[in-house]
Formats: C-alpha cells, structure tokens, sequence
C-alpha cells in the first residue's frame, strides 16, 4: 500500500526548514558581528555604497545584537546635489519579514531636531520604503538646504506614507506620501509671523505617468494649489512641476502682509524645481 504525504503535512515540513534556514542565516550574521564586527561592517558597506558611486563616512560605528549605529554620519558622491548630513543612522533587521523570506532592514535616521524612520524592502526592480514617518521641527531647515534667502521658519514636520523608488537611480516611481507643517511661522527678521496649519499630498499609482499633488491650509496665510511632479530624473531639482497656486490673506493675516494681500493672488507653477517659476494669473 502507497502511503501519499498530506499537503498539511508538507506544508509542516517547508515551514520548519524555512525557519531552520532563517534560524542559521541569524546565527552566522551574529557570529560575523561578534567576531569581526567593524571590519566586516565596513567592508559590507564600501561593497553596497560603491555600486552607485557614493562615499560614506562616520566618525564611530556600533552594533547591538545585529542592529547597527552609525555617528556623524556623511553621504556624498553618486548623483546627490549636496552631502546628506545625519546625527545617526540606525539599520536592524524586521524579524517578522525574515519569517517570510522577504529580507527587510527597518531604517531610522537622526539629523538636527528633525527624526525619521522606515521599512526598508528590495524588490527586483525597485526599493520599497515602507512605514515611512518623518517629525520634528523645521526651524533647522533653510540652513540644511541652503536656502538663497535667509528665512526663518518654525512649526513641526510631520510626514506619513510609502514610496517605491527605481533600484538604479533611486527616483520616486509610485507610492502616497502625506505631509503636515503644523503651526507654522516664517519671517525675514524678528519674531517669525504665524501662518497657521498646512497640507501636502503626493500620490502617483503608475509609473508611467506624473505624481499628482495638492496643497491647502492656512490662517493668516491661507494657501490652496494643486498639479503635477514629473520625477523622470534621478536628480529632485530637475524634477519638473506643473499646477495652479491660490495665495490669500486669512483672519490672522500678519500686519506686514495685509498690503500685500488685500486680494488673492492666483499663480500658475512651471518648471525644474531649482528654476521654479510664478506666473501670475
């Protein structure tokens, strides 16, 4: 009499080779970082960074079980605009996508008062940036992006969402991406002008095509706009930008814009986002 396996059955044999598999891949890593932790991290990451011709450097690296810390962290070269600056940029494994065989790394970045974190999954022809939540205050900004105008801000950041990313060229492919600047402020000089709350979407379901955005919010300040991002460059300040922009004054219009504002001004946006122009409508 043949006996034939239950498909249970089998189903209780792959289970427990692929946890057995998962089980020596976690110990051999361990093993590697217990016995050799710096020298073989460096050379894992010379090894993944050259690819793209990007140079990092840090001042002081650490490991707890297999996660890893990274200090004073700097990234250049490649096709990056300018050197990206962290604090600390932590990497540890998701255990629970490890259990199903689709290795992930949970990210987590640290620069000025400004804190990020995210999923981090390899597909075959993109990268995957999961869970993505961004928060802290934004009075660090100008000064990390360099801005041309000596702008002060202030409020908090607050950024959701996921976003799949070419794996060559690292540009924005789909994904939905939800911004908040809360209790916002600006100004040129002095004490910064209260402009209220304001929200930003980015959204694009097809590769193919554009990024949709929309943009509203506002009390002294009150901003309505909406159009497209065309991400077809790896690089964010050629990325080209089409849409409509409202400007109005709301019931807490700063004194020092109430000239300015007395009536709404309507723009139409064009353009790289380096060379942005406003065309008044």
């Amino acid at each position: 009499m043949t006996v034939s396996s239950s498909p249970s059955h089998d189903y209780t044999h792959a289970s427990l080779w692929q946890l057995i598999a998962v089980f020596v891949l976690a110990l051999l890593l361990l093993l590697a970082l217990r016995w050799q932790p710096e020298a073989w991290l460096r050379g894992q990451i010379t090894t993944t960074a050259a690819p793209y011709g990007i140079t990092l450097d840090y001042q002081q690296l650490q490991t707890d079980g297999l996660a890893i810390r990274l200090h004073d962290v700097r990234i250049s070269g490649g096709r990056l605009p300018m050197p990206l600056l962290f604090d600390t940029v932590r990497l540890a494994p998701s255990w629970m996508s490890l259990l199903q065989l689709k290795p992930a790394a949970h990210l987590y970045l640290n620069w000025q008062d400004i804190a990020a974190s995210a999923t981090v999954l390899q597909h075959n022809q993109f990268v995957e940036l999961a869970d993505i939540e961004v928060a802290g205050s934004v009075a660090a900004l100008p000064a990390m992006l360099k801005l041309p105008v000596p702008v002060q801000l202030g409020g908090e950041l607050l950024v959701s969402g996921e976003i799949h990313l070419d794996g060559v060229s690292g540009r924005p492919l789909s994904g939905v991406l939800n911004g908040r600047w809360q209790q916002a402020t600006a100004g040129l000089g002095g004490s910064p002008d209260p402009l209220g709350d304001y929200s930003v979407s980015l959204n694009n379901d097809d590769p193919t095509k554009a990024w949709q955005w929309q943009l509203a919010g506002g009390a002294g300040v009150m901003l309505q706009g909406h159009g497209t991002l065309i991400t077809q460059s790896g690089l964010p300040q050629q990325w080209i930008i089409n849409g409509q922009l409202s400007v109005s004054g709301g019931q807490s219009i700063p004194h020092s814009l109430k000239a300015m504002l007395a009536k709404p001004m309507n723009f139409d946006l064009s353009g790289a986002l380096a060379t942005l122009r406003l065309q008044p409508r």
